[in-house]
């Protein structure tokens, strides 16, 4: 029920009637004076409560900063600027100030508003502060009135959540028979032939010379299952699964509910089940023919028309298992098939998908990545289950296909030849693109090198190397060092990534890589090490010849000398990093930047102590970039104004001609 704001209006611009030497006005722990009245507005019967600020009252403004409304369903307040502007509120009445404990600092202004407060808000313990019972009984309208829009808000949802079916016949025997582990408990009797019970098909089955936590096949269902004893089952022992169910909602829509399945045994053969749902999400085909989906998760803290809420689960912290948030699972297979027909997934493959990768997958994301991707089904039929993969889950995982061919070789960018070996080796589409290179470069003897890579789990091998020789002999070489660093930690990643390092090195040395014992040393990690060390000192030499010249072309044009300091250019970059040393700042990195031609430095020294570091001064052109002292100290004044007259004189002049 909604007030009638323009009743109240009329009554709220009530002024206060108390003397000028009244108590109330004078007592400092007091910030606002309260007056309540019982008033008939638009036909409802209202507790109306002015609040006057104390301070303004002494001043002589005796209007209302709020009046507040309190029918028995609702409530408002109209707030009320020193300019005499007015706007409506809908907040509580311990939140109209921001002040710390607000209704602490209010009082009513006479005995009679209390007793009239406790009146209309049915408050019977008179221990209770006034203040303390308005606010509860507000407290109820506003909790009221925010789950009726609450209710109103989730209206929708509820219509979108009535489309969805109850859980299939048989989901919880499919569910104990196929998804959750199975166990045989048995007692310990010292015999060889014993009789447990099997927790998947719930029969009692004979056990020969069991053994704790063997892995057998149960003689009656024939599924894998651990034997366990009765004594050595744990107090409370528990097992999670996740289960994706799909079902239809209209002919252009899926639902994938996300059902969470726990099996606890407490002293029982019989597991105790509890099924739940966590999520679910709504995948439909659009007029364009683009995917879209909804995600809708459960809210057990909501307090509305339903807990479903849109938005997907929240994701746990670090020290949360996160066991609820989690969308990859199992997929209900039994009525699958029904529940595609006649939909645009009528032909997907998500079945036989799941079957073949023999591991938990997100239903959801495959059904959005088939209508994006049709080429998904093919390669599931003809057995490419891992490039399928990639191609549903990962962003670039259909870059390396051609999706308007129909030929499997074609599709893959491949030859025939190649298809045999690909779907052998189950191939993914990072894979798939590194043999596409190899395919495109001509590369003898690729065949043999997916395969040893994909062993090893090499994922690169740089075409700086397989161009300077053969793969055969790049296998036997990169075998041979592996095998002479077996006993360390490196990997034939790590192997491989030394040798590209070692040839790039080499090139840059200027060696003859043609020379057998340069391009194959016989111990690569110290032919790297000691190539390294020729190639640091001949960068050294190129860096100080570079950093000499970069203050050779300004000359001493850029030295300049004005009332006791003047400007002095380093000669090498040992200067630099001594200057960082003495000054605590990080000038001495900046040779490089210096030698490459970004920057110039230049040390400002006292005229009579030119040696003394005193401050550091970064150029780029005819800018000042920095000026540091000791730590990074900012410049003083005299220090600012004799860089200014530098700048002006010296670096404009020389910059500008240059």
């Amino acid at each position: 029920m909604k007030l009638d704001k323009r009743a109240c209006r009329k009554a709220a611009a009530k002024q206060l009637s108390l003397p000028a030497g009244h108590g109330l006005l004078v007592a400092k722990q007091i910030d606002h004076l309260i007056k309540a009245e019982i008033h008939n507005l638009g036909h409802t019967k209202m507790l109306v409560l002015y609040l006057y600020p104390r301070q303004q009252c002494v001043q002589g403004n005796l209007f209302p900063k709020w009046t507040v409304f309190l029918s028995r369903r609702e409530f408002i307040t109209l707030r009320r600027d020193e300019g005499g502007k007015t706007a409506w509120l809908l907040s509580m009445l311990d939140r109209l100030d921001c002040s710390y404990r607000f209704l602490s600092r209010c009082a009513f202004c006479s005995r009679k508003d209390e007793q009239m407060v406790f009146r209309f808000v049915g408050e019977k313990d008179s221990s209770v502060p006034a203040l303390n019972a308005l606010f509860r009984f507000q407290r109820r309208l506003w909790e009221k009135r925010t789950h009726q829009q609450r209710v109103l808000r989730d209206q929708p949802i509820v219509q979108r959540m009535r489309a969805v079916r109850v859980l299939p016949h048989g989901f919880s025997a499919w569910v104990r028979q196929n998804v959750m582990p199975a166990y045989l408990f048995y007692d310990r009797t010292g015999r060889k032939r014993v009789q447990a019970y099997c927790t998947s098909c719930q029969q009692e089955v004979w056990l020969t010379d069991p053994k704790n936590r063997r892995t057998t096949i149960c003689p009656h269902c024939g599924r894998k299952a651990v034997q366990k004893t009765r004594a050595s089952r744990a107090r409370r022992h528990e097992d999670r699964e996740t289960v994706q169910l799909i079902q239809r909602v209209s002919k252009e829509e899926l639902v994938v509910r996300v059902l969470k399945v726990r099996y606890w045994y407490t002293g029982a053969d019989a597991a105790q089940q509890h099924v739940y749902e966590t999520a679910r999400y709504f995948v439909r085909r659009q007029d364009d023919g683009k995917p879209h989906m909804e995600a809708y998760h459960y809210a057990e803290w909501h307090d509305g028309a339903t807990h479903w809420q849109p938005g997907e689960y929240t994701r746990p912290a670090f020290w949360n298992s996160g066991f609820d948030a989690e969308d990859v699972g199992t997929v209900y297979l039994p009525n699958l098939r029904a529940a595609l027909r006649g939909t645009p997934w009528q032909y997907c493959s998500i079945g036989r998908f799941y079957r073949q990768i023999k591991e938990p997958i997100q239903a959801s994301g495959f059904l959005v990545a088939y209508l994006e991707h049709p080429v998904i089904e093919h390669l599931v039929k003809v057995g490419f289950t891992r490039l399928a993969a990639s191609v549903a889950y990962e962003r670039t995982g259909s870059r390396c296909l051609d999706e308007n061919q129909h030929r499997t070789h074609r599709i893959l960018q491949v030859e025939k030849g190649d298809l045999l070996l690909l779907r052998t080796q189950q191939v993914d589409a990072r894979w798939l693109y590194c043999y596409q290179n190899y395919l495109g470069r001509k590369l003898r003897g690729r065949q043999q090198l997916l395969i040893w890579q994909m062993e090893h789990n090499v994922r690169e091998v740089p075409e700086e190397i397989l161009g300077r020789m053969t793969v055969p002999r790049f296998l036997d070489y990169i075998q041979e060092q592996a095998g002479h660093y077996a006993k360390t930690s490196s990997t034939i990643q790590g192997v491989v990534t030394l040798y590209r390092d070692y040839l790039s090195m080499c090139q840059e040395a200027g060696y003859d890589l043609k020379k057998r014992a340069k391009l194959f040393p016989k111990d690569c990690r110290t032919a790297h090490d000691e190539v390294q060390q020729y190639c640091q000192w001949l960068h050294t030499q190129k860096v100080r010849a570079d950093f000499a010249q970069a203050y050779l072309t300004v000359g001493k044009k850029i030295c300049y000398k004005h009332k006791g300091l003047q400007i002095v250019c380093p000669s090498t970059p040992e200067d630099l990093v001594q200057e960082g040393k003495n000054l605590n700042h990080c000038v001495g990195g900046y040779a490089e930047r210096v030698a490459k031609g970004q920057c110039l430095i230049v040390f400002l020294r006292h005229t009579e102590e030119p040696e003394k570091p005193f401050y550091t001064i970064e150029v780029r052109g005819d800018q000042i970039q920095q000026i540091h002292g000791d730590h990074n100290s900012n410049p003083t004044l005299e220090v600012e104004r004799f860089v200014a007259q530098w700048k002006k004189r010296v670096l404009t002049p020389l910059f500008k001609a240059a």
